[in-house]
């Protein structure tokens, strides 16, 4: 049995076919395991920041997001550290696709993108979702559509996990 970090690292790029997902890139297959019920690790996020696209362009257009993230990271605590709390992320990224800060839809996400359940959401939690998205859709021309396939198609499948976890924990909690 391999370790999935190792999978992850040594794994190369492919672009997709037909429009579908795809998880045959270090990214792709993070989100695969966080889907198939693992937890995504510090040491996968790691790799996955230090792996680079093939394509140059959605490089840039991660480059404009993070110039936003860092004017949100800023804001949150006076200082970049990568790390936003969960008020500035919704406020900067996630507000056009989740109505309400307090609703139960969007803390589901929020703990779906908190990988290391901190509190926080890191630029490198955050980056896997980027990342995906670039690389399954190469053909993405701006940021905004970026973003929107990284939330539509890579967070919101991802908060299913978490439902089920929940639901999981509460039938265990029961049986006690």
């Amino acid at each position: 049995v391999m370790n999935p970090l190792d999978i992850i690292s040594s794994t190369p790029h492919v672009r997709t076919f037909s429009g579908r997902a795809q998880y045959q890139s270090c990214f792709g297959l993070a989100m695969l395991f966080d889907r198939a019920g693992g937890q995504q690790t510090a040491k996968m996020a790691e790799a996955i920041e230090k792996t680079t696209l093939k394509s140059q362009h959605i490089e840039d257009l991660i480059k404009e997001i993070r110039v936003e993230w860092d004017e949100w990271d800023l804001r949150d605590n006076n200082q970049i550290d990568d790390m936003l709390d969960f008020n500035a992320f919704y406020n900067g990224f996630m507000a056009p696709y989740f109505g309400c800060y307090r609703c139960d839809e969007t803390r589901k996400a929020l703990k779906a993108l908190d990988m290391d359940s901190d509190g926080w959401i890191d630029w490198n939690e955050f980056l896997v979702y980027l990342k995906w998205a670039g690389n399954a859709y190469p053909d993405t021309h701006t940021a905004r559509e970026l973003l929107d396939l990284a939330f539509k198609d890579g967070l919101l499948p991802a908060m299913q996990d978490v439902l089920v976890g929940t639901v999981k924990d509460k039938i265990e909690a029961s049986k006690k």
